[in-house]
């Protein structure tokens, strides 16, 4: 049956039951919209691509606390919890952003040592960042907002010789067990 048959089919239908459409029109119709629009393209089946933003940011973290295998989902965690919990991070990230492009230093410290009196501001924005990541929390005090605990770079200088503080060192209870005395 080609389309326009069908199209006739559909009215003559919709004719002998009186004005309005059946449900099996309004599901050929439903269908038929569906098939269109699959095969013209306007419902993509791919993935959605990456955020350039989410790039940008992750590339700027890595330079920023010198870590090129910085964890990308630590990264993308601290990205969302800086946009939400600022309000104009964006335009601050932005300035950040086109400020290390301008001063093109090969590593953070002499980023820092390149700062003007003008850039302050993003300075600031830098050392926020940083500070993010380090301790895996958005602000400050009563504001804060965790992002990660594990994850927090602070641990990484000594995280072979000291334990992640955790609610269980050990095992669930293991405080109530008799400690075992040596040397006595």
């Amino acid at each position: 049956m080609t389309m326009s048959n069908q199209h006739q089919s559909n009215q003559l239908e919709s004719q002998q039951l009186g004005s309005a459409p059946s449900r099996r029109h309004f599901i050929k119709l439903s269908v038929l919209s569906s098939s269109v629009l699959l095969a013209s393209g306007l419902i993509a089946s791919a993935a959605p691509s990456p955020d350039t933003s989410t790039t940008d940011f992750y590339s700027l973290a890595t330079f920023l606390v010198a870590k090129p295998q910085l964890s990308a989902p630590y990264a993308a965690a601290v990205f969302s919890a800086l946009k939400k919990n600022i309000p104009d991070f964006a335009p601050q990230l932005q300035a950040v952003l086109d400020t290390v492009k301008r001063i093109q230093a090969p590593d953070v410290t002499r980023l820092f040592a390149g700062f003007t009196e003008a850039d302050q501001a993003v300075r600031k924005t830098c050392l926020l960042i940083i500070e993010t990541f380090y301790t895996g929390n958005v602000g400050r005090g009563a504001t804060a907002k965790a992002v990660a605990y594990e994850m927090a770079l602070m641990f990484d200088t000594t995280k072979d010789v000291t334990v992640i503080p955790t609610y269980i060192r050990g095992r669930p209870e293991y405080w109530t067990a008799t400690p075992l005395l040596t040397g006595v």
